[in-house]
């Protein structure tokens, strides 16, 4: 059976950077912990962490995305809002800002390596080196290999793939599995050649077509010897769920509405943009595959978001707002700034409505949001407990306690 957190067994063992790295989140943790206790508004000085969506627009029309599929709420922004791209000169100044603190760095879009200024924004992190995370679909990455070979030794390319070719290709495009897999070709033999000096690693939605196959999926993954599968459950938020988070965002933060009075004119809030999800009816086979996957040592990574128990899984397809993991409290409002591609600062990464500020190219810009009155009323606000849609957001799972 599966293990208590489902974490699969691997041959991989931890080199020193990567040691480092989960010590320095555990500590982060504690230390986070222990000063919310004290104070409910805590923030560190500069954001740990840095999410930066550099553009809205995107290549393809996943039929799982909440921003581009049918129901996606990128349709709903204005026609000029749906080619927004960061300024650069902002990118600039929040790693100018960041650097005493090193702030890692988490890109994504849209599709981010569509970004205009990207051989720009490449040349500041070859400059100031950040751990980075790229969150791509790999369509076009042939076109920036030489960019992201300059980066890649503190970089991480997160490359979404649905499976093989059938059940990717019903979600992605026709024709994407095999662009997609030349792209991780190509970096998987870059790295074997030490040109390509980060990690390569898949990040797989769970899918219906995608659950009788999920063992078989992984173990072609295995053979590519990638660094890690990520396996993600849908972040389904049901009608009665999104209903009952409007409820909650009138009543606790109207105040953000009344600022931001253009994010909400004439369409429904984000998150009633997350419906993709699976059949019930799939549940008992999903749970056959994690069993074989958990049966068994990989030589890579396998890793399932979030790392439901056999327990949890039932509730979490069907849209309960319940936290798996017993999650009572998430820490990223506290230590990741989020930014949208027209500068917007959002205390939560998957949805605009959260904006507590804009950043500009001034010196002092990242500090005046990140310590300013919003952001500290926002956090005021969430130091009270977890919102109808937090179960079905990855950065509770990432950042929470």
């Amino acid at each position: 059976m599966l293990p208590p957190m489902n974490r699969p067994k691997t041959t991989v063992s931890w080199d020193d950077a990567s040691l480092t790295r989960v010590t320095e989140k555990i500590g982060s943790l504690v230390r986070t912990r222990s000063q919310l206790r004290e104070d409910p508004t805590f923030a560190p000085e500069l954001p740990e962490e840095v999410g930066l969506q550099l553009t809205t627009r995107c290549n393809l029309r996943c039929g799982h995305c909440y921003q581009w599929n049918e129901t996606g709420f990128h349709h709903h922004l204005p026609i000029h809002r749906q080619r927004d791209e960061l300024d650069i000169a902002v990118i600039e100044q929040l790693l100018a800002a960041t650097r005493p603190a090193r702030s890692k760095v988490y890109l994504w879009g849209g599709e981010p390596l569509m970004y205009l200024q990207w051989d720009r924004l490449t040349d500041l992190l070859e400059a100031d080196p950040r751990w980075t995370v790229l969150c791509t679909n790999g369509i076009g990455l042939e076109s920036r290999i030489e960019s992201l070979l300059r980066i890649s030794e503190n970089l991480v390319a997160l490359v979404s793939l649905d499976g093989f070719a059938k059940e990717n290709d019903a979600i992605r495009g026709v024709g994407t599995f095999a662009r997609i897999m030349s792209s991780i070709e190509l970096l998987l033999d870059h790295k074997a050649r030490g040109t390509y000096r980060g990690e390569v690693s898949v990040s797989a939605v769970l899918s219906a077509a995608l659950v009788p196959r999920l063992s078989a999926f992984v173990e072609y993954l295995e053979m590519r010897r990638i660094n890690t599968a990520y396996l993600v459950f849908p972040w389904y938020i049901p009608p009665a769920m999104a209903a009952r988070m409007d409820g909650f965002f009138d009543e606790r933060f109207s105040w953000l509405r009344a600022q931001n009075p253009e994010l909400y004119a004439g369409r429904p809030p984000s998150w009633h943009s997350y419906q993709f999800h699976l059949d019930p009816d799939h549940i008992e086979e999903l749970k056959r595959q994690m069993d074989r996957i958990a049966s068994r040592t990989w030589a890579i990574r396998v890793r399932f978001q979030p790392a439901l128990t056999l327990e949890e899984i039932d509730g979490f397809v069907r849209g309960s707002d319940h936290p798996a993991q017993n999650r009572t409290r998430c820490t990223s409002v506290v230590t990741r700034m989020n930014v949208l591609p027209d500068g917007r600062v959002t205390t939560c990464k998957l949805f605009p409505e959260f904006t507590v500020g804009r950043l500009t190219a001034a010196p002092d810009s990242v500090r005046h949001i990140w310590k300013g009155d919003d952001a500290t009323r926002a956090r005021s606000v969430f130091s009270c407990g977890l919102m109808p849609i937090c179960s079905k957001c990855v950065q509770l799972y990432l950042h929470g306690l």
